[in-house]
């Protein structure tokens, strides 16, 4: 039986990606499942190990109190409610053997659950909404997004249904059934979410932890907590705080190697989508440690008629990233120092400065 005051029915988790939102909504599935608050969960976890939870969660998704579904773009009212749907039949017919086109109704995921929700009253069920924020939310919720309301839920008070315009019978939204939506803020912020889903959910932020104990802080001197901090701490003042780099990033990162690997396949091509390949801003996120190349443009024009074009910024610079097979420059990539300048050189840089301006005195 659901406390109402334990977890609100309609909830989104929002922020950066990599701040682990789609894994903590199987914390929180498991805890609306079972009364208990997402603390707890947690704590069991922690004492438990994963496996616990998940195992779990993975029980209470067979059974069908919990279902799951990704919003994208091409998401649609059919998908998420009902439609009608073409299926092939086999035709078995006297002229021959083939294949004949035939319509049929369908359900989509959230009146499937609706319905069990309804059947099962005092049980409660869950259903997440990855990526919510990518779908066109007037399309695939239609006149059904006035339903999710607390006080519009079957039971409550104010208990409105509707009639689906596929099937012709008479829905509601029970007051067991609760949604649970991610966000990534790198997508879009909240402010430009859509105006009927931000009336309707409680939000709770999730942002990067940079002292999150599954990040290590010695990779042969490398500590990536620190390391992720100062990366954060640039990308707040170069774009906005909610572009940032998830924790997650660095979850599993225990050796050079590793590390090489997440930088080169994870988050110099989250940069480049963060600042639209302004290589100048992605090199001061990495504190100029060598990771990114540039160039004088002097050093690709050959020829007199291109030098004196006054289309040319002949102080301008090329950009791009150093290559594992550029002489000797590559190996940087294993050098823990080039790490540890992401979050140092700076420091040390103005330190410098600063004595020799009390020097020069």
């Amino acid at each position: 039986m659901k406390d109402p005051y334990l977890h609100p029915l309609n909830m989104i988790l929002y922020g950066p990606p990599g701040t682990g939102k789609t894994y903590d909504t199987s914390h929180y599935a498991v805890a609306i499942i079972e009364d208990k608050s997402v603390e707890e969960v947690k704590e069991e976890r922690k004492e438990k190990g994963h496996k616990g939870v998940k195992e779990r969660f993975d029980k209470y998704r067979d059974n069908g109190r919990i279902e799951m579904v990704t919003f994208h773009q091409n998401y649609a009212y059919e998908d998420f409610i009902e439609g009608i749907r073409p299926i092939l039949k086999n035709n078995q017919s006297k002229e021959g053997q083939g294949q004949e086109v035939e319509y049929e109704l369908s359900q989509g995921i959230f009146k499937k659950i609706s319905k069990r929700a309804e059947e099962e009253e005092l049980e409660n069920c869950v259903l997440i909404i990855d990526e919510i924020n990518r779908g066109n939310i007037a399309k695939i919720f239609g006149e059904l997004i006035t339903l999710i309301e607390e006080s519009r839920r079957l039971g409550e008070t104010e208990a409105t249904k509707v009639t689906l315009p596929y099937s012709g019978k008479s829905f509601g939204v029970p007051n067991n059934l609760y949604i649970i939506g991610t966000m990534n803020t790198a997508d879009r912020s909240i402010a430009l979410l859509d105006t009927a889903l931000r009336r309707r959910f409680e939000f709770k932020e999730m942002m990067p932890e940079s002292t999150h104990p599954k990040i290590t802080t010695d990779i042969k001197g490398v500590n990536l907590q620190e390391l992720l901090k100062k990366m954060n701490e640039r990308i707040r003042v170069l774009l906005d705080r909610e572009h940032q780099i998830g924790h997650t990033y660095f979850f599993g990162v225990e050796d050079i190697e590793s590390l090489k690997k997440a930088f080169q396949n994870k988050i110099i091509p989250l940069l480049q989508e963060y600042f639209y390949d302004s290589w100048e801003k992605i090199d001061l996120v990495l504190n100029q440690n060598g990771f990114i190349d540039s160039k004088s443009i002097d050093e690709f024009i050959d020829s007199d008629r291109f030098k004196k074009s006054d289309l040319i910024d002949k102080q301008g610079k090329i950009y791009e990233i150093l290559s594992e097979d550029d002489k000797g420059n590559g190996k940087k990539w294993d050098e823990p120092e080039s790490y540890e300048n992401i979050y140092k050189k700076g420091e040390n840089t103005q330190n410098q400065e600063q004595n020799e301006s009390g020097s020069g005195g």
